[in-house]
């Protein structure tokens, strides 16, 4: 579980949930460039869900932001918080009426222990272990956390060697959600046609 009271930097106050990463910043904002300063910034959580969260920040959320900013005319005094939200990750950002700051505070929402729901595998795989994907041609992953959906309980799983289609649609370093009915225990010596 992840001390929020430890992140100096954001836009706070910070939103109570289960994240597997959190990161805090105060950048310096000046028309449409973002300058994120190394002592004004800080990641929280495991080091591999930040890394994917500092990828998805650069890759999908900072474009959208800018082209916000740029279509609702934001200016130094603006204080409207911009919010985006998927089912792994939520961004807020506000230049919080300061002349010259923005304010971001970003989650990779998941569990870091297995939570209570119904679970369709007939295995429970661990944080950190390499699991078989039998959907999509994704093949072996990386159990990174887990999430609850519907009652569901999913694993938040990183592809080792993503598909091409993956990396077309999501990116080369995202992750994917995956039920327990889609993944198998990664056993020494199989190759992938056995688990098809």
């Amino acid at each position: 579980m992840i001390d929020l009271t430890k992140v100096k930097w954001g836009l706070q106050p910070f939103k109570t949930g289960n994240y597997l990463a959190v990161f805090g910043a105060r950048t310096i904002w000046t028309g449409n460039k973002i300058t994120f300063l190394p002592d004004r910034q800080q990641f929280t959580g495991n080091s591999e869900a930040s890394e994917i969260l500092c990828n998805w920040i650069n890759n999908k959320a900072l474009p959208k932001l800018k082209q916000y900013i740029t279509d609702h005319h934001w200016t130094g005094a603006t204080r409207e918080i911009y919010t985006d939200e998927t089912w792994l990750y939520r961004i807020e950002v506000s230049p919080n009426g300061s002349h010259g700051y923005l304010y971001f505070s970003v989650y990779m929402k998941g569990f870091d222990k297995f939570p209570t729901g119904k679970w369709s595998g007939n295995f429970i795989p661990k944080i950190g272990e390499t699991v078989f994907t039998i959907v999509n041609d994704i093949g072996k992953c990386q159990v990174l956390g887990y999430y609850l959906e519907y009652g569901w309980i999913g694993v938040i799983a990183k592809p080792a060697q993503p598909p091409e289609w993956f990396i077309r649609q999501n990116g080369e370093n995202a992750v994917c959600g995956l039920f327990g009915a889609e993944i198998r225990k990664l056993e020494s010596g199989h190759q992938k046609g056995d688990y098809e």
